[in-house]
């Protein structure tokens, strides 16, 4: 009995070692537990802080004042809020025009965007609207519209005039 009994303490007692050792691991991974939820607040927070807010468009060259020529482009380019602003994961901004006559030309990355009133149009305005899907899903998508006026091309100005007498 004795012999069985000796082997039995020895047992338990590694038992006893185990459990403590399982004991601090669960401890550690608690730890880690913890850690590991701090850095998800903290990149949740990050990606908020960066996520696309607000979006809006600028016109570069020629008028600059939302209005294009008949027949000419235009090329308006988005401005994100923040700058470089995170849209979501494979989406672009999105370029649309109230006429569907209007041609437009938006770049690969949907950041500016050429719009063209044809020749033969008669309209004098149209509405040229932006929106793009923040990543931040508490903001979804965010847009904004601008009426674009359509002028007339002008003439250029006369230059120089010549005459020549005729008969006697």
């Amino acid at each position: 009995m004795f012999r069985c009994e000796h082997w039995f303490r020895k047992i338990w007692d590694k038992l006893e070692e185990i459990w403590e050792v399982l004991v601090q691991i669960w401890r550690k991974l608690e730890q880690v537990w913890q850690e590991i939820l701090c850095i998800h607040r903290d990149i949740k927070r990050l990606l908020q802080w960066i996520a696309l807010k607000e979006i809006d468009f600028v016109q570069f060259g020629g008028s600059m004042n939302f209005s294009i020529v008949r027949g000419a482009a235009g090329t308006f380019t988005a401005v994100l809020n923040p700058v470089n602003g995170a849209q979501a994961a494979g989406t672009v901004p999105q370029w649309t025009a109230s006429d569907s006559s209007v041609v437009l030309n938006p770049s690969a990355d949907g950041l500016s965007c050429d719009a063209t009133a044809p020749a033969g149009s008669t309209f004098t305005t149209f509405d040229l609207n932006l929106k793009a899907t923040s990543s931040d899903p508490a903001v979804g998508v965010v847009s904004v519209t601008h009426t674009i006026a359509v002028t007339e091309p002008v003439a250029p100005p006369l230059q120089s005039i010549d005459f020549a007498q005729t008969g006697g």
